[in-house]
């Protein structure tokens, strides 16, 4: 998650120091920055997936301990 975070933060904060003025190096640096917004997006949907995961599996080792409480 920090990764997402630190990206949240430097495009929020520091983005702005790549607007140099020059037509060529905005069409590199949009298309660039456009290319990492697609990326943390789709990290950012791998680690809510991953999470969603984990909490599932948390709750099955929960029911099966649970059950084998039972069972004694």
């Amino acid at each position: 998650m920090k990764t997402v975070e630190a990206w949240e933060f430097f495009a929020a904060e520091e983005l702005h120091y790549f607007e140099t003025g020059c037509d060529g190096l905005h069409v590199l640096w949009t298309d660039y920055i456009a290319s990492i917004v697609s990326d943390v997006s789709e990290l950012r949907s791998l680690q809510q997936s991953i999470s969603q995961k984990i909490q599932t599996f948390d709750r099955m080792i929960d029911a099966v301990s649970s059950c084998h409480l039972l069972e004694e």
